[in-house]
């Protein structure tokens, strides 16, 4: 199956991500104590103590031709929302 959603997941404020996609998009400020991930596993069980998942979900634009709203959008990937578990 071959899928062209426009929809891609990274890390908050595109944190670890290419630079290109951080410096299309104003207002991000990516840091690993609020943006990344982590696990803390028990040393001698490998059992997992506490984790912290965090993701966004972005939105790729473009302009479409014949679509005039859309003729003044320069391709980005947008974040939309993150979360964390």
């Amino acid at each position: 199956m071959v899928s062209h959603s426009p929809v891609f997941i990274s890390h908050p404020h595109f944190y670890n991500a290419d630079p290109v996609l951080l410096d299309a998009v104003q207002g991000l400020s990516p840091n690993e104590d609020e943006h990344g991930l982590f696990i803390d596993i028990h040393p001698e069980t490998g059992v997992p103590l506490n984790v912290s998942i965090r993701l966004q979900l972005n939105l790729f634009m473009k302009r479409v031709s014949g679509i005039t709203e859309t003729g003044k959008i320069s391709d980005v990937v947008m974040p939309m929302i993150w979360f964390e578990e």
